[in-house]
C-alpha cells in the first residue's frame, strides 16, 4: 500500500534543501516515486513508512503525510472547503487541542483569509464524529499543516527539523551546513564505507557523519598539527562504533595508497582561509582534484564546498577530463560577494 508524503524544504536555501531531499529519498530502501515538486516542497509516494528520515534533516524542515492536494486556481471558497474536508477526515479525534501551521511558499495569496481558515478548522474539527478508515493514522499528531504554493497541500506532520542551535557557527561553517554535508555523505550509498576529509580542521564534519552512521571508517587529515591533535581527541571520544584515524598531511598530496577511499567530503579553503595554505585559492580545488584522483577507485564520490570563483576553474578542468562526473551543484550565499558552492562528483567507471 502506497502513502503520499511531503518534505517541506528551506526556502532560504532552495538548491541545498532540494539536493538534500534527493539524497535522502535515494537512500530509502523502498519504492519511491516523486509525484510533485516546486521550490520549498517535494511530494513523493512510498510503499513503506519513512519516519526514520527525520534523523537526517538539515535544510529539510518537515516530513509528513499528505491528506489532500488541490489546485489553487479553483478560488478561495473551494480552497476553504478542501481544508475543512481534510480537517474533518482526521482531526476530529484531536479535540483537546489543535495546532495549525500554514506555510506560504513565496507566492502572494491575498485572497486567502488565514484567520477564517483557522476559525473554521477549530469549529469543524471538534464535531463528535469519527472515520474508521483512517484509524491507523490517528495518534501521529493533532497538528495540521497547510502549504500554499503553486498547489494547496493539507497534511499531517510526522516530524520536524530540530531548531535549537541550527545557526550556531563552528569554525568556518554553521552547524546546519555541517549537517548538510554529513547528511548527503551518509545517504550516498551503503557501499561507501571509508570516508576521508583531507581539510578536516577540528573534525566537525566527520564527527557528525559518525553520529549518523557508526559503521563507517572515517579518516581525517590536516596540515596543522594542533588541529589534527584536537580532531583525534574529538573523534576518539565519540561513543560510536565507527573506526577513525587522523593524519597530519598536506591535503593536496595525501599519503594514502591508490584506490583506498570510497568518499571524500571536505570544506576546501577559499577567501581568507586560503592564505594559510600558501596557494592561489582559485587553483586549490583544481590541484586537489588532480592529486586526489589516484586514491579514488571507480564509482567513488567527492562532496566538496568551494567558492563560486573556484567553480569556474573546476569546470574548465572537468570539461576536458573524464575522471569525474558532476552529479549536482548547489549554491549558498554567505555574505557580500562570497557564495559557497557544494559540488558532488562521482568518479567514472
Amino acid at each position: 500500500m502506497y502513502r503520499e508524503y511531503y518534505l517541506l524544504l528551506s526556502q532560504e536555501h532552495p538548491e541545498l534543501s532540494f539536493t538534500e531531499a534527493m539524497m535522502v529519498l535515494r537512500s530509502v530502501d523502498s519504492d519511491i516515486t516523486i509525484s510533485y515538486s516546486e521550490p520549498g516542497l517535494v511530494i513523493f509516494r512510498a510503499r513503506q513508512d519513512v519516519e526514520e528520515l527525520v534523523l537526517k534533516f538539515s535544510f529539510i524542515k518537515e516530513l509528513g503525510l499528505v491528506l489532500r492536494k488541490a489546485n489553487l486556481r479553483m478560488g478561495s471558497t473551494q480552497i476553504y472547503r478542501e481544508i475543512l474536508i481534510a480537517a474533518n477526515e482526521f482531526l476530529n479525534k484531536c479535540c483537546r487541542k489543535i495546532e495549525l501551521r500554514i506555510y506560504n511558499l513565496g507566492r502572494k495569496r491575498a485572497e486567502i483569509d488565514y484567520g477564517l481558515i483557522i476559525k473554521r478548522i477549530r469549529e469543524e474539527t471538534c464535531l463528535s464524529h469519527s472515520n474508521e478508515s483512517i484509524d491507523d493514522l490517528v495518534g501521529l499528531s493533532c497538528t495540521i499543516t497547510i502549504i500554499l504554493g503553486s498547489i494547496l497541500v493539507i497534511a499531517i506532520p510526522i516530524a520536524r527539523r530540530a531548531g535549537k542551535g541550527r545557526g550556531d557557527r563552528t569554525g568556518y561553517m554553521k552547524d546546519t551546513d555541517i549537517l548538510f554535508l554529513a547528511n548527503v555523505a551518509v545517504n550516498l550509498g551503503t557501499d561507501r564505507r571509508i570516508i576521508y576529509d583531507p581539510f578536516g580542521g577540528y573534525g566537525k564534519i566527520l564527527e557528525k557523519i559518525c553520529d549518523y552512521d557508526g559503521s563507517l571508517m572515517i579518516i581525517g587529515g590536516d596540515i596543522d598539527l594542533k588541529k589534527a591533535i584536537h580532531m583525534k581527541q574529538k573523534l576518539g571520544a565519540l561513543n560510536k562504533p565507527c573506526l577513525s584515524d587522523v593524519i597530519v598531511a598536506d591535503a593536496l598530496n595525501p599519503p594514502l595508497r591508490p584506490g583506498c577511499i570510497d568518499l571524500i567530503v571536505s570544506d576546501l579553503p577559499y577567501g581568507r582561509r586560503s592564505r594559510s595554505v600558501g596557494e592561489d585559492y582559485l587553483e586549490i580545488p583544481v590541484r586537489f582534484l588532480q592529486n586526489i584522483a589516484r586514491i579514488l577507485p571507480e564509482r567513488s564520490a567527492l562532496l566538496i564546498s568551494i567558492s563560486l570563483e573556484q567553480l569556474r576553474r573546476v569546470r574548465d578542468l572537468l570539461q576536458g577530463w573524464e575522471k569525474y562526473k558532476i552529479v549536482s551543484i548547489s549554491s549558498q550565499h554567505i555574505h557580500g560577494g562570497l557564495t559557497r558552492i557544494y559540488l558532488l562528483l562521482l568518479t567514472n567507471s
